[in-house]
């Protein structure tokens, strides 16, 4: 038997055949693979469209409150959704929020009309431009503004802000080391001088207002506080004592259980205004509020007395606190009922809430916080 001879041809051909399946494999698997990345990119690029919708869906909502024009959304597709929307997100913010934020923005709008380059850019660029634009504008101002158009921008969907973020901590730092602007506090005389000229006019409104001056000044509130109050907050009356729930402040916008949220008025060198109050009160219906003037109206009161000229609406809240301040440091007062009575946040110092929720008799949680023994002093 002679030896096994190799055709070279035909192992040619196999390789070849061989190599052709492996080709065919490899052009299988590759295709296989281009219909797998093509469903994940059409996924992905799915979800973007998703989140790139709703995210202009939320700035429509809020572009719609802040201006309180609510065309934008006539022809949108959740437009039978999007007025219930609205009304429920309102209460995120206070009214003189939303009024504050809404110049803002107007002003910004107005400031991306005259710099077109500018309308692409991501809104955190738009807000550094217009905040840095002026060079008059104070430091603190500017840090303001931007941290109040930065919460508008997380609130339509815009999560980084790179760009202002960095502006804002060179403001900060800037804002820090330079003279600070504040209003000039009240004193006691100036809030009677101008409690007297309003009653002297002999209406109920102005009457009412005096009284809210007097509430403002007993328990160092901010005007809008004050603003706020209506018959139903006020929850106690006596000889001596007036016992007030805020309802909605500043700090218990969403936590209505902070012991900031009950104030004990306390009067005993002037009891007729309590009386008075009691009287007024007896006129309205229980949401109706005890002031309807707003901070500008107070500014324009301040500005017609010569004894007020130079006081706005914060000057009442800074008065009333140096005084406490000043019984504070006599060893007067315990220098804790200082924020609770100004209705600032302070964890280590205050009550719990979830005890509070606990607590049906409110007038007397008031009393047990103390604030009266601050009142009394203003």
């Amino acid at each position: 038997m002679g030896p096994i001879k190799f055709d070279k041809s035909m192992q040619l051909r196999k390789l070849q055949h061989n190599i052709s399946k492996l080709h065919l494999s490899i052009n299988k698997q590759q295709q296989k693979n281009h219909t797998i990345q093509q469903k994940t990119t059409r996924q992905q690029s799915s979800t973007i469209s998703l989140q790139n919708d709703e995210s202009q869906i939320a700035r429509s909502l809020v572009l719609s409150a802040v201006t309180k024009n609510n065309s934008n959304n006539n022809n949108h597709k959740y437009n039978s959704h999007l007025q219930r929307i609205i009304r429920t997100a309102l209460p995120m913010w206070a009214a003189s929020t939303w009024q504050q934020r809404r110049s803002l923005l107007q002003r910004l709008e107005r400031f991306l009309l005259q710099h077109k380059e500018l309308q692409s850019a991501p809104m955190g660029m738009q807000i550094a431009a217009f905040i840095t634009a002026s060079t008059t504008t104070r430091p603190s101002t500017k840090l303001s503004y931007g941290k109040q158009l930065r919460a508008l921008a997380k609130k339509t969907g815009t999560t980084s802000t790179p760009v202002l973020d960095l502006v804002l901590s060179g403001l900060s730092v800037t804002a820090s080391s330079a003279e600070i602007h504040q209003a000039t506090p009240a004193t006691k005389q100036q809030i009677i001088t101008l409690m007297k000229s309003l009653k002297e006019r002999q209406s109920t409104s102005h009457t009412r207002l005096a009284l809210a001056l007097f509430l403002a000044w007993k328990t160092a509130s901010r005007w809008s506080d004050i603003v706020a109050l209506k018959k139903k907050n006020v929850l106690e009356i006596t000889a001596t004592q007036a016992v007030i729930e805020w309802g909605e402040t500043k700090t218990t916008r969403r936590d209505r259980f902070r012991p900031t949220g009950w104030t004990v008025v306390e009067e005993k060198k002037y009891p007729a205004l309590l009386i008075e109050l009691q009287q007024q009160l007896d006129l309205m219906n229980d949401n109706e509020p005890l002031t309807t003037t707003t901070t500008a109206q107070l500014r324009q009161l301040f500005r017609s007395n010569p004894a007020t000229q130079q006081l706005t609406a914060h000057s009442i809240k800074r008065g009333a606190l140096d005084v406490l301040l000043t019984a504070a440091a006599n060893k007067k007062l315990d220098p804790r009922l200082i924020p609770l009575l100004a209705k600032h946040k302070d964890c280590a110092s205050q009550f719990p809430a979830t005890t509070i929720r606990y607590l049906a008799n409110k007038p007397n949680l008031a009393r047990m916080l103390g604030t009266q023994k601050a009142t009394k002093l203003l």
